[in-house]
């Protein structure tokens, strides 16, 4: 008898990573878990970023370089950009999770973002990043 193993495919996200000040600016940093201790049965099938307002909801993505432009009104109004953007070799699992991501924003906006991971996760294993 041969049993069929059956994968389910599973989301897990990253904390975000904020980014703001008086003016704008941009940058590039490492990102994601580069010592993850999650079981090597886990096959990482996606890495992406999604913008995520302050309360942690997905305000644009997952892609591969999440962007929105924002208009702010005081005066007068203009409109400001803010985004993330893979900008090195996606992870391809376990243990290394980490990535580069060049991050900006304009004056008068932050940016937060943060990974989706997809990960194929075997039955009766769990998967965690």
């Amino acid at each position: 008898m041969h049993l069929d193993r059956r994968d389910d495919t599973v989301e897990r996200v990253t904390t975000p990573v904020v980014h703001f000040g008086a003016f704008g600016a941009k940058g590039d940093e490492t990102d994601g878990n580069s010592a993850s201790t999650m079981n090597p049965a886990c096959t990482l099938a996606k890495t992406e970023l999604e913008l995520v307002d302050n309360a942690g909801k997905t305000t644009v993505g997952p892609s591969d370089s999440p962007s929105e432009t924002v208009q702010l009104c005081a005066l007068f109004c203009f409109n400001v950009t803010r985004g993330a953007t893979i900008s090195g070799p996606k992870p391809t699992g376990p243990p290394n999770l980490s990535m580069m991501v060049h991050w900006f924003y304009d004056t008068g906006v932050a940016v937060r973002y943060r990974l989706r991971y997809t990960i194929s996760q075997p039955t009766g294993v769990s998967c965690n990043p």
